[in-house]
């Protein structure tokens, strides 16, 4: 006899993990979930909405043989999960939560070592590492603020820089931890990390950008 399925009260308590077209996207997605969920008992999609729901709890995987090793779970934190990253050295997950908090978990153990919380719990969240792990890199869409946080000492916002009004959709450092990328709505803003000023400003699409060591190349496409 089959296990009844886990069932959650509310969809708030989900958040999108994949969006396929295809029906074999769905079912590769699928399987990838450590274990699947029935519906959410507060679901009430429109009439109208015809997409297909699978709703489940993802945890992480060994890619090199696929096995399961934990879940990551936010513990008294809530929120929906808005942006994830890897350090470097894939021994820590951070991840920005829609209430504006901060997480690092070890990825051996699935704890929470850290936790920091940000000062405009709204928006859109983007989140980048330092290659050396010494600088966390969080925007927000909501106030347009980059900030710049020290997970060795949990030291908040050591600087901040404010995009022009513009909304940011991701933020990107350099490999030496110079300089950063903001990507707004309408181009891109290249910023000084030492001074937290403008060291330059792209107006328009640059469909391209990549760092190489010390310096940046930017393509940009008409």
């Amino acid at each position: 006899m089959d296990r009844e399925k886990t069932r959650l009260d509310s969809p708030s308590l989900y958040t999108i993990g994949w969006i396929a077209a295809l029906a074999i996207d769905q079912a590769a997605a699928r399987a990838l979930l450590d274990e699947e969920h029935s519906e959410p008992n507060d679901f009430h999609p429109s009439p109208s909405d015809m997409n297909n729901y699978i709703w489940g709890r993802i945890g992480i995987w060994d890619a090199r043989n696929g096995a399961f090793m934990h879940q990551i779970k936010t513990g008294s934190y809530v929120g929906k999960l808005k942006s994830v990253v890897f350090s470097e050295d894939v021994a820590n997950l951070i991840n920005v939560l829609s209430t504006g908090t901060v997480l690092i978990h070890d990825i051996q153990s699935g704890s929470c070592e850290q936790a920091f919380d940000l000062s405009s719990p709204s928006g859109d969240w983007s989140i980048e590492l330092s290659h050396d792990f010494a600088m966390i890199l969080t925007a927000s869409s909501d106030d347009n603020t980059v900030r710049i946080w020290d997970p060795q000492t949990q030291t908040k916002s050591l600087k901040r820089a404010r995009s022009r009004e513009k909304s940011i959709l991701e933020v990107e450092i350099s490999p030496n931890g110079r300089t950063v990328v903001l990507h707004t709505v309408d181009g891109h803003e290249i910023w000084s990390l030492r001074r937290s000023k403008f060291e330059c400003l792209l107006v328009g699409d640059s469909d391209f950008i990549e760092f190489l060591l010390d310096y940046f190349i930017v393509v940009v496409a008409s």
